[in-house]
């Protein structure tokens, strides 16, 4: 029955016992990686960065990933990433059957060859999805302890980590310098209060009342990150409902970036006038 309909050209051997169905050879990323993922059987799944771009933290790569213990594997067109120790737990299994590395895992393993921004984009990616946890992945560090690029993931995760406040307001205080040396700028508030439609008062991190844009400085209090986000998001919309725009940035990007910073901003103040 397969031999026939290979010969009929409805089915196209893509790896060992796995065929491709239909009038194409070849599929697109997501399809190309459930048929890896099914080559590999129960000796891994998704690996590197196709198990990052299962989660949405990552694009598809060009040629699918993935992660098995024990011997060697060919598949054609498939990058393997061999491990001689593979933890159940590090393999999820969605609703549709896909396995992958799940994104501790992941993590550990994109260290050895991604970049400090590679990393950073697959936490950012992570948090934006409820995903990350701090926690989870500092055990995952400690497990990994001695592997290439685990020195790597850890700057890449000091945004992450929580700013002390003094530090944190020193931070402010002087990019607000930086803000006040820029004529072309209208004037701004530190840690300004804004009163919310509901009568409750917050402080914004740096206030441009005239334009309503109100500026916040993401990687405080980030011990809980999805609550802080949570909790982000619902200050956002509040202070929209007013018609504030609300512009975030890392406190690397201002601390590394900060004439990327300006120019971002001048671009959106130019819009508010």
């Amino acid at each position: 029955m397969v031999e026939t309909r290979v010969a009929r050209g409805d089915l196209h051997r893509r790896h060992r016992a796995v065929y491709a169905l239909g009038p194409h050879r070849r599929l697109a990323p997501y399809g190309e990686s459930w048929l890896a993922a099914l080559a590999v059987g129960d000796r891994g799944g998704l690996g590197g960065w196709s198990a990052a771009a299962v989660v949405g933290a990552a694009a598809w790569p060009a040629r699918p990933q993935v992660l098995v213990r024990g011997g060697p594997l060919t598949l054609d067109g498939v990058d393997v990433l061999r491990t001689r120790a593979l933890d159940p737990a590090d393999i999820y299994t969605d609703a549709a059957g896909l396995r992958f590395a799940w994104w501790p895992r992941t993590l550990t393993d994109l260290a050895a060859r991604a970049s400090v921004a590679e990393l950073q984009s697959v936490l950012d990616g992570l948090e934006r999805r409820g995903l990350l946890d701090l926690p989870r992945l500092d055990a995952a560090l400690r497990a990994a302890r001695g592997r290439d690029g685990i020195a790597k993931l850890r700057r890449a995760l000091v945004p992450y980590d929580t700013i002390p406040e003094a530090e944190y307001l020193s931070l402010l205080e002087r990019f607000s310098a930086l803000l006040g040396g820029q004529a072309d700028l209208p004037p701004h508030e530190v840690n300004g209060p804004v009163t919310l439609g509901s009568g409750r008062m917050i402080r914004v991190d740096v206030v441009f009342r005239g334009p309503r844009v109100a500026m916040e400085l993401d990687g405080r209090d980030s011990h809980d990150r999805s609550l802080r986000f949570a909790t982000d998001r619902e200050r956002d919309r509040e202070l929209q409902k007013l018609g504030f725009a609300t512009p975030r940035f890392t406190w690397q990007d201002v601390m590394h970036h900060p004439q990327r910073v300006l120019r971002d901003l001048r671009v959106l103040l130019a819009r508010r006038v």
